[in-house]
C-alpha cells in the first residue's frame, strides 16, 4: 500500500466521527443508546474504508477481506494493519452486501435486536459529481486488468510455442488445462480475446478496444503491445 494511500485513508477515518453517524443512530434517547452509538462508530469507520476504496478504485470492493488484502499490502509486518471493527454486541463481522455491478452496498449488524432497533445499517453514500472521479478510476483499473491479461496470455503462448518446437497453438483453447486453468476474458466486454498467429509471431487483442475508449488494444509478438485511441 503506498503512503498516498495511508495519508489519505487516515484523513478519511478521522472525518467518520464528524459527518458519517448519522444522527438517528446517536439519538441520546434512543434504546439502549450507548451500545447503538457503539455499534454507529464501528459502522461508520466501516463505512469510510469502503468509501475510499471506491472513491480509489471506482467500484465498491467485492468482500471487506478483499478490501483489506489491498489496504494492507506491503505494509510492515511491525506497522499496525488497516482494520474493520467487529460488531460490538457480538464480536461477530458486520455484514457487507455488495449489488451485482458493486456500484452501491449495504453495511450492518448481524444482530439489530440486540440494541433494541429492527434494523442497524448504513448505505453507500451520493459524491453527486465527484462519483464522475470514481468512474475514471474504474475505466483506468478496468483497461489496466485488460493489458494484464493479454500479458499472461502472451506469456504462456510463448511457453506453449517453447515446449512445442516453435509452434503456435491453433487455439487459445489449446491452452487448457496444461498451461491454464482457465482462459481470462476482457474485464468489460466479459468477451474472449483475440488471437491470431502465423509462422512469423501471433497477436492477442482485446475483442472490444472501444469499450476501453481506444481503437486498438493489443499486443503483438513481433511488434509488441500497440494501445491508442
Amino acid at each position: 500500500m503506498t503512503t498516498r494511500w495511508l495519508v489519505r485513508l487516515s484523513i478519511g477515518v478521522l472525518m467518520a466521527a464528524l459527518f458519517m453517524i448519522p444522527a438517528s443512530l446517536r439519538a441520546a434517547d434512543a434504546p439502549d443508546a450507548a451500545k447503538l452509538n457503539a455499534a454507529a462508530a464501528a459502522l461508520a469507520k466501516a463505512q469510510t474504508l469502503i468509501e475510499f476504496y471506491y472513491m480509489e478504485t471506482g467500484s465498491y470492493p467485492p468482500t471487506i477481506d478483499d478490501m483489506l488484502t489491498q489496504y494492507n499490502q506491503g505494509v510492515k509486518d511491525t506497522d499496525p494493519k488497516v482494520v474493520v471493527p467487529t460488531d460490538p454486541a457480538t464480536g461477530k463481522k458486520l455484514v457487507y452486501t455488495p449489488n451485482a455491478d458493486a456500484t452501491s452496498y449495504t453495511v450492518k449488524v448481524p444482530e439489530p435486536a440486540l440494541y433494541g432497533v429492527q434494523a442497524l445499517e448504513l448505505k453507500n453514500m451520493d459524491w453527486g459529481w465527484m462519483a464522475q472521479l470514481a468512474a475514471e478510476q474504474r475505466k483506468k483499473r478496468l483497461a489496466y486488468t485488460c493489458g494484464k491479461y493479454q500479458e499472461l496470455i502472451v506469456g504462456v503462448v510463448a511457453q506453449y510455442n517453447k515446449d512445442n518446437r516453435n509452434k503456435f497453438p491453433d487455439t487459445l483453447q489449446q491452452l487448457m488445462p496444461k498451461y491454464l486453468a482457465k482462459l481470462p476474458t476482457c474485464p468489460v466486454a466479459k468477451k474472449d480475446y483475440v488471437y491470431k498467429h502465423d509462422d512469423r509471431g501471433f497477436e492477442i487483442g482485446c475483442p472490444d478496444p472501444a469499450a476501453h475508449g481506444l481503437e486498438v488494444f493489443r499486443f503483438s509478438s513481433t511488434e509488441g503491445p500497440k494501445k491508442y485511441p
